[in-house]
């Protein structure tokens, strides 16, 4: 059996937007004589929300000011709303948001939000605050246990920690061409790098032990425990040129990236294993790049957003 530990702040945010959850609105039915017959509550069956201020619970230190007003929450819901299942008539459109969400309170600004416009909301706190587990609950159908959602948090994240690799190799290729490095130093560089993170293992190595596709980089096919490694050691090689190298010249940074390599390798060891075991696979064992997961990432939030696009809170 697949043992998986699941991190205590995706636990706490799954128990939490379960109880939050509600599927009823609580109405008084007012009784002609309340002295002798008193009044009853009735619950009417609703389509499920959320309350903001339980959302909010979900996301520590965040701000919540900028999302406390209808403006905030109806341009959310629109921004969104994928392009295809926008309406291009302006009533309708916004007749569509209105529906998403319920104003509780204005003086303490409180909402009912749909499982869409939650979805959206945190969609938009992903912008500045780690959300991804809490947008992967909100596609995932009912009652999908906590382990699947996890594992889809962790296919998914990749698809940032990507970009972020690609960036910080961008900033190193930058302090290289200041260096006024040959190409020869570029793809020794490069190779060396892969050597010292892999246990001395090239790419071609690598590519042909684990069968990986050839021509594409080694980063495409990593799981998020490595990419989120690899990441790190690069912004610390950037941070370290920029901020407290004592000389800037080859030698110098060609020591950083063995460092942070070796430290990188280390740490992977110690937490998810060698970094060549940690390349991402599907359950028949085949490998899954970072653009499959992308792609397959935009088709899901699509299918969601087309099948409660006309959800309403009541």
């Amino acid at each position: 059996m697949e043992n998986i530990m699941v991190p205590s702040e995706y636990q706490n945010t799954f128990e939490i937007l379960g109880r939050g959850r509600n599927t009823a609105h609580t109405y008084n039915n007012l009784s002609l004589w309340p002295e002798l017959v008193p009044n009853e509550p009735i619950d009417e069956t609703t389509t499920e929300f959320w309350k903001l201020s339980d959302l909010f619970q979900t996301v520590d230190g965040i701000n919540t000011a900028p999302y406390k007003n209808t403006i905030t929450l109806d341009n959310i819901v629109r921004e969104y709303t994928p392009a295809k299942l926008k309406s291009r008539n302006p009533e309708r459109m916004s007749q569509m948001a209105a529906r998403h969400f319920r104003v509780l309170s204005d003086q303490d600004f409180n909402a009912e939000l749909t499982r869409f416009a939650t979805w959206a909301l945190f969609k938009e706190i992903g912008k500045s605050a780690p959300t991804i587990f809490h947008q992967e609950y909100c596609l995932a159908p009912q009652n999908t246990s906590m382990v699947t959602i996890h594992k889809k948090t962790q296919e998914t994240m990749r698809i940032g920690l990507r970009n972020a690799v690609k960036k910080h190799q961008k900033q190193i290729n930058g302090i290289m061409h200041k260096l006024h490095a040959q190409n020869t130093h570029y793809a020794e560089l490069n190779r060396e790098m892969i050597k010292w993170l892999f246990g001395n293992l090239g790419a071609a190595d690598i590519q042909q032990e684990y069968k990986l596709p050839a021509g594409k980089p080694l980063a495409d096919f990593m799981n998020a425990n490595l990419l989120a490694a690899y990441a790190t050691a690069l912004k610390n090689i950037v941070d370290q040129w920029d901020f407290t190298a004592h000389t800037h010249e080859y030698g110098a940074l060609r020591g950083m990236v063995y460092n942070a390599m070796i430290a990188a390798r280390k740490d992977m060891q110690k937490k998810f294993g060698s970094p060549e075991k940690n390349f991402a696979r599907n359950e028949y064992n085949q490998v899954v790049s970072v653009d499959e997961v992308e792609q397959w990432h935009k088709n899901r939030e699509f299918v969601f957003a087309r099948a409660h696009l006309n959800d309403h809170v009541r």
